[in-house]
């Protein structure tokens, strides 16, 4: 069973800077487009139409980016104080059914 250990994962990305500022380009290049229609969708008043999409959108980004954000957005499924409950919604899905990843570094 794999395990975490902060001492060797800053060791490990301690001498790859490329793949470190990647990974942040990854991220932001993925998220960006969400977070610009969820401020579009409440400039234009359109988010109760678009909530159900969004939230499978939400759903979907949080599966892509990986385990990491896998275990934010569990833990945000079921905190509705902390995350609107319409997109609190489309996380739940990560409770039943989450796609295998590796453990590796």
């Amino acid at each position: 069973e794999a395990s975490y250990d902060p001492a060797a994962a800053a060791e490990y990305y301690k001498d790859r800077p490329v793949e470190s500022l990647s990974r942040l380009t990854q991220i932001v290049s993925k998220s960006g487009g969400f977070i610009a229609d969820t401020i579009l969708d409440a400039k234009l008043k359109r988010e109760d139409e678009l909530v159900d999409q969004r939230s499978e959108e939400l759903l979907e980004l949080v599966s892509e980016l990986g385990p990491t954000f896998i275990k934010i957005g569990q833990a945000l499924s079921t905190r509705t104080d902390l995350l609107p409950a319409k997109y609190a919604k489309g996380l739940t899905g990560l409770q039943d059914a989450v796609p295998p990843f590796s453990a590796e570094l």
